[in-house]
């Protein structure tokens, strides 16, 4: 004779989940716990899987086993969990059930608030020359994690004169945002680096002073003499020979009815004798 199958009803359970940092800092380690107990109140403990999901994102944070006592935990850490963005987050712990409890589900709100930063601004050593680069290194810190996010770099000579000198340059993973830059104008310029605020990591600003000098002038070099070569040289002229001088002219002798020349000492020194050529020979 067959006896009639026996129908085992499951016990009804609930899940509830708590954190233990709650409202958190982006980029703290904080931990969900999920804890399945029977509805009743007693029985004997659950057994199983819980998942965590983050509901308002819809991203499943993870899948975690139910120890002895019927907990479950989850610790966002970065690593093993993706932080969660600053904001209001639903996580959802939902329980499948076992052969002895029917599946329950629970949720709470946890609360992530934007970390403070801090912004530190610094400048390779030497002297600083105007038109000669320069490296501009800002580091950006914060109580929990390193930030992520993007930096702008200006020069202020306190004049109402500010030099754009770079914008959005990333912070690489150390939090460090690296420039190299050669135009400051001459003068005593604020060097301000400015993390921008983002969703996670709130804003912060850090200052250096440089001192910019001229370039020094470079004194100019001698332009070296070029010489001609032979082949390039005007061929020289043959030289003249010097005019000879006109022969010397002797007075003529005058016929004797020509009357005699006026004695020397009758006439001037500087005039010749009559019918003499005026060059003495």
């Amino acid at each position: 004779m067959l006896t009639p199958a026996q129908v085992v009803l499951r016990n009804d359970s609930t899940t509830s989940v708590t954190s233990d940092l709650n409202p958190a800092d982006f980029g703290a380690t904080y931990t969900f716990t999920a804890t399945v107990a029977p509805k009743s109140g007693s029985g004997v403990t659950p057994s199983g899987d819980v998942t965590f999901v983050d509901t308002s994102t819809g991203v499943t944070l993870g899948t975690r086993t139910l120890d002895n006592t019927g907990k479950a935990q989850l610790t966002v850490n970065g690593t093993t969990v993706s932080f969660l963005d600053a904001g209001l987050h639903s996580i959802q712990a939902s329980y499948p059930g076992d052969t002895n409890y029917n599946p329950s589900t629970g949720s709470f709100t946890q609360t992530v608030n934007q970390v403070s930063t801090s912004t530190s601004l610094s400048v390779n050593s030497g002297s600083s020359v105007f038109g000669e680069s320069r490296t501009y290194t800002a580091t950006v810190t914060s109580s929990t994690t390193t930030p992520f996010g993007k930096v702008t770099f200006t020069a202020d000579d306190g004049q109402g004169h500010v030099t754009a000198m770079g914008s959005n340059v990333a912070l690489d993973s150390n939090g460090k945002a690296i420039l190299d830059f050669n135009a400051l104008p001459v003068g005593t310029q604020t060097v301000t680096a400015a993390f921008n605020a983002n969703v996670d990591f709130k804003g912060s600003s850090g200052t250096t002073t440089e001192t910019v000098t001229r370039a020094p002038r470079r004194p100019a070099s001698p332009r070296p003499r070029v010489r001609p070569s032979s082949a390039s040289r005007s061929p020289s002229r043959p030289r003249s020979a010097p005019t000879p001088p006109a022969p010397c002219r002797r007075p003529a002798v005058l016929p004797s009815s020509t009357p005699p020349p006026t004695p020397r000492w009758a006439r001037a020194p500087w005039l010749p004798a009559a019918g003499a050529s005026r060059r003495p020979c």
